[in-house]
């Protein structure tokens, strides 16, 4: 007697999985076959070159979540890897909120809907946008901080 074999997948993951496609499909610009979950880390992609500004943000996301926080140097400028769980409600706020406010907030829509796809959220700013926007915010949080 040959056995099939059966997939086995947590309820609750399955479950935020299949959320998360139905919203992304609502959402997004183009549709896909593979449902993600995510991994409930949030990632900030900043193409800013000036420490101070990044550390700034790192220190201010730490305060603000009370957690650590990642500061990872790249060519083009720096990733801040905020270590906490998130909540997948809040999680779901957050994306609805970044994908129908990404040009007024200067994010990247497109390198947005490619993370959620791969089962994460990074928010990729716009350097020069951010700088306009934010003039040394970083630096500020910093010194606010000491």
């Amino acid at each position: 007697m040959s056995m099939a074999y059966k997939l086995r997948v947590n309820t609750k993951e399955r479950d935020t999985a299949m959320l998360t496609k139905a919203l992304l499909q609502k959402r997004l610009q183009h549709g896909f076959e593979v449902a993600m979950s995510t991994k409930n880390l949030l990632m900030l992609d900043i193409d800013i070159k000036n420490f101070e500004w990044a550390y700034g943000i790192a220190s201010s996301l730490a305060s603000y979540f009370n957690c650590k926080t990642l500061l990872i140097e790249t060519p083009n400028g720096y990733h801040i890897i905020v270590l906490k769980r998130f909540e997948w409600s809040d999680l779901k706020l957050w994306i609805k909120y970044f994908i129908t406010e990404s040009e007024r907030l200067y994010i990247d829509k497109a390198h947005l809907e490619a993370s959620l796809r791969r089962g994460y959220i990074t928010l990729r700013m716009n350097g020069i946008a951010f700088y306009e926007v934010y003039p040394y915010g970083g630096y500020r949080a910093i010194r606010e901080g000491e």
